[in-house]
């Protein structure tokens, strides 16, 4: 069994989303993670749509699968991956976040590197899932997001990060706040990549 990394680890889940986009070919924004979900492969189903099939209410399906937004289900046996979300939690930024969210789980092999993880009430402490968490959040801002489209577009507000990603004032104001205060950006070649994709035009160096 894989020990939980120490930290978050911030640099990786960037990259795996860098990849991600790249992968899935996708030369616009806002960027839909349902339909990335499906394109891999994943079955996706609704709290709702669970609680319908069990005779069960969207709380009673909540308390058991432990969250209100969302969750990931592994079978190590098939290989294989479901995610249930909660199409009643507020906005749609957060519906959108949540599947992104999950999709990092994944993208990042939290459960597969790190068996603990798989099963619902698991044995993770609330540091590792916090770490597992954080490195799933920062996937999602980069998925939504990419810092190096929204910085190559000089798009640093707030309004106008939500307004083109989709996401919530919150994540917008964070993803403002840090690309607000970078001096220079030095690219790497995926930079100049997805910037290609993204129909960018930008001269190397």
């Amino acid at each position: 069994m894989n020990p939980i990394p120490e930290f978050p680890r911030y640099n990786c889940a960037k990259n795996a989303a860098d990849r991600l986009l790249l992968c899935i070919e996708t030369d616009k924004l806002p960027l839909d993670p349902l339909e990335v979900l499906l394109y891999g492969g994943c079955k996706v189903r609704t709290y709702q749509e669970i609680a319908t099939s069990r005779n069960l209410s969207v709380d009673e399906i909540c308390s058991a699968l432990g969250s209100k937004d969302g969750i990931t289900i592994y079978s190590a046996k098939r290989d294989t991956y479901a995610v249930a979300y909660n199409t009643n939690r507020f906005r749609e930024e957060r519906i959108r976040w949540t599947l992104a969210h999950e999709l990092g789980h994944i993208a990042l092999n939290h459960f597969t590197d790190f068996i603990q993880s798989r099963l619902i009430g698991g044995t993770l402490t609330d540091t590792e899932l916090s770490i597992l968490d954080k490195e799933a959040d920062a996937f999602a801002s980069e998925l939504l997001a990419p810092n190096i489209i929204l910085y190559s577009r000089q798009c640093f507000d707030i309004n106008a990060i939500h307004d083109t990603c989709r996401i919530s004032y919150q994540a917008a104001g964070i993803k403002s706040n840090y690309l607000s205060r970078i001096e220079r950006y030095y690219l790497h070649d995926i930079d100049y990549r997805l910037m290609e994709q993204f129909h960018i035009e930008l001269i190397r160096a």
